[in-house]
């Protein structure tokens, strides 16, 4: 798992780095975590959660009540809104990439390794699942590359991360 807080700050499980094999690959995490912060999408959960707390104390329930309707309409709010967050930042992710490399060859690589590991767990959420079908990453990141791609080279990931990693 990768996740961009509202700090603008980016952190990476240790899971995820060992999911990945190239720096490619982690690029693609890294660009679509900082797309997240760029798209200030933290901060506009955020103000959406305050602002459903505000309504249900405006409308006149007591705090704890507040509370409960917040967590649920924020709950179901969060799911339909954090899909289209993460179609964004995956799209902003790939311009990134082809920027810097000139290609988004390898940006694949971590939902190929979600597909292999665990083919139901990556389908089995369905409605209430918070990002786009696995798949339907895979194929949007296949069709934004370029056709030189399939004969570009993806970079190894650094030699202190392999070290640190202890592969």
């Amino acid at each position: 798992n990768a996740f961009a807080t509202s700090g603008g700050n980016i952190h990476v499980t240790r899971g995820l780095l060992d999911a990945v094999k190239s720096e490619n690959g982690l690029a693609m995490v890294l660009a679509h975590e900082y797309a997240h912060i760029e798209l200030r999408h933290p901060v506009v959960l955020m103000l959406e959660q305050i602002g459903h707390t505000l309504i249900a104390l405006v409308t006149g329930f007591d705090n704890s009540s507040a509370g409960a309707i917040t967590q649920q309409t924020g709950f179901i709010s969060l799911m339909a809104f954090s899909r289209d967050m993460e179609r964004a930042a995956d799209e902003r992710a790939v311009t990134l990439l082809n920027a810097y490399y000139g290609h988004s060859r390898g940006s694949e690589e971590l939902f190929e390794h979600i597909l292999q590991t665990d083919k139901d767990a990556a389908h089995q959420w369905g409605l209430w699942q918070s990002h786009p079908a696995t798949q339907e990453r895979i194929e949007f990141l296949e069709s934004q590359k370029k056709g030189e791609d399939t004969h570009v080279s993806l970079r190894p990931l650094p030699d202190w991360l392999e070290k640190a990693l202890n592969r």
